[in-house]
């Protein structure tokens, strides 16, 4: 078994600044729970997922939120899940129904208004799937995509 201690899994929020070399600051990820997988579980709900945007608004209509986990968890998403429900005050301004991209590693939030300050989604409803080995000490990561490279924040 292994035990994720917060978000270990990655956020890449593709923002409008397009050519960043730095992560963006003031994005934030939380995740409400530290979770325990078992090889060969059945889909595990995920915890709480809670994205803010910084007080200068990057999260843009042109781009999608996309969450990642990393290819060292023997973890993927499950694409069976193909709605979620998201509250708070961004909200409105992104779909409900979600997708999946490299080989269910990464699930795809379509945002179809730009975020204001400080804007925030709490996304549930999302499950995951234990892989076939197992991980000590997994650690808490985040990282912020910029123009198709990782920035680790």
């Amino acid at each position: 078994m292994h035990r994720l201690s917060g978000p270990r899994f990655l956020l890449s929020l593709v923002a409008g600044f397009l050519g960043l070399a730095a992560p963006l600051s003031g994005q934030t990820i939380a995740s409400s729970a530290s979770q325990i997988f078992a090889v060969g579980d059945a889909s595990t709900a995920a915890g709480t997922i809670t994205i803010t945007d910084a007080a200068t608004p990057t999260i843009t209509a042109s781009h999608d939120i996309r969450i990642r986990i990393p290819s060292d968890l023997a973890l993927t998403w499950d694409p069976a899940v193909t709605s979620v429900t998201i509250t708070g005050s961004g909200a409105s301004k992104v779909n409900t129904t979600v997708s999946y991209t490299t080989a269910n590693s990464i699930v795809v939030i379509a945002v179809n208004t730009s975020f204001a300050a400080n804007n925030q989604i709490v996304v549930t409803g999302l499950k995951l799937t234990s892989g076939a080995i197992t991980y000590e000490n997994c650690g808490s990561v985040a990282v912020i995509k910029c123009d198709g490279e990782f920035c680790t924040w």
